[in-house]
């Protein structure tokens, strides 16, 4: 899997391509969420349009990294989930809580709240 990272206006977006299922993936998404929490953003997007496949253990990261950013104040959402990855967000019913954003729009308003 790659992970791709850029923080623009104090937003900071971490791109997802491949599959989400690896310890190793998981361990290496975690470290980069917890090294952009270190800084002075104000919202985090996980970029999921090139995502191809999530596990449990994938999405019990989110689930964390959705905490940590609650914890902190932050704006968290999903960025186009695309297919199986899609019906498995729908599945476990985290869209629930963790909101899911599909065009560059609906993104913007929701990182309208991030900004001072």
């Amino acid at each position: 899997m790659e992970i791709n990272e850029k923080t623009v206006e104090a937003v900071a977006t971490i791109e997802l391509i491949g599959q989400l299922w690896e310890p190793d993936d998981i361990h290496a998404l975690q470290q980069r969420v917890n090294s952009v929490l270190t800084g002075a953003i104000k919202g985090l997007v996980i970029d999921m349009e090139r995502l191809t496949f999530i596990s449990s253990v994938g999405l019990g990261t989110l689930v964390r990294v959705f905490r940590q950013c609650s914890d902190r104040k932050l704006v968290f959402c999903l960025y186009k989930p695309q297919g199986n990855v899609r019906e498995t967000i729908e599945m476990s019913e985290i869209h629930r809580f963790i909101p899911v954003k599909e065009t560059p729009d609906e993104l913007a308003q929701a990182m309208i709240k991030s900004r001072p």
